[in-house]
């Protein structure tokens, strides 16, 4: 057998096996793009699932956030009445304390 006789052969080999082949390569090649487009649906899907997820979050900590300076200025508040009435009533008791004593001194 001469070389270009092997050749052509070896190329009606090769087309008889990519005839055989293909019906299956195109098949497993479908299956690949559908998977990989049910694959692709699902990370769009965890994607947007997070981003409301962290939305929701962001949403949370202002809300968080908000009523913790809400409580800050109400306890500022009170502090600054509590100290009001307790210097009002010191000088009640000194003002008792000295009438006491004058009384006392009558």
């Amino acid at each position: 057998m001469s070389l270009s006789q092997a050749a052509d052969c070896l190329k009606a080999y090769c087309r008889a096996s990519l005839k055989r082949l293909q019906p299956t390569l195109g098949r497993q090649f479908e299956e690949l793009e559908s998977a990989l487009g049910d694959e692709r649906r699902d990370w769009q899907k965890r994607v947007r699932r997070e981003r409301t997820n962290t939305m929701k979050a962001v949403q949370h900590f202002d809300r968080l956030s908000a009523n913790y300076d809400r409580a800050q200025k109400a306890w500022e508040e009170d502090r600054r009445v509590w100290k009001a009435k307790m210097k009002s009533l010191q000088r009640d008791m000194r003002v008792l304390e000295l009438t006491n004593s004058a009384c006392q001194g009558l």
